[in-house]
């Protein structure tokens, strides 16, 4: 079974909250990848996706010098648990 160490990303690329959506876009593009995380502060206080910046913003006329901070999903609305301690182990498939 392959470790989190051997899947996971080491070079995360990290949107700030004053970062417009343009700059958003163009790094989610570079890297091809539809979301990324925002931090502030050495902290996560949200996510912003590809859909984030059609919906919240493209589809309302706003500008691609609109901020993350106002399109992005904030922490407290994120749908995903953000915990290390998941409880999935190497028997978690036996115990679903």
């Amino acid at each position: 079974m392959k470790s989190v160490n051997d899947v996971m990303t080491r070079d995360v690329r990290v949107a700030r909250p004053a970062d417009s959506i343009r700059d958003a876009a163009a790094a989610m593009a570079q890297a091809d990848i539809g979301s990324l995380p925002v931090g502030e502060n050495d902290r996560l206080v949200g996510m912003i996706t590809d859909r984030d910046i059609v919906l919240r913003a493209t589809a309302l006329g706003l500008g691609p010098e609109t901020l993350v901070r106002d399109v992005m999903e904030r922490v407290t609305e994120l749908r995903v648990p953000l915990t290390v301690d998941t409880g999935f182990g190497p028997n978690w498939a036996a115990a679903k």
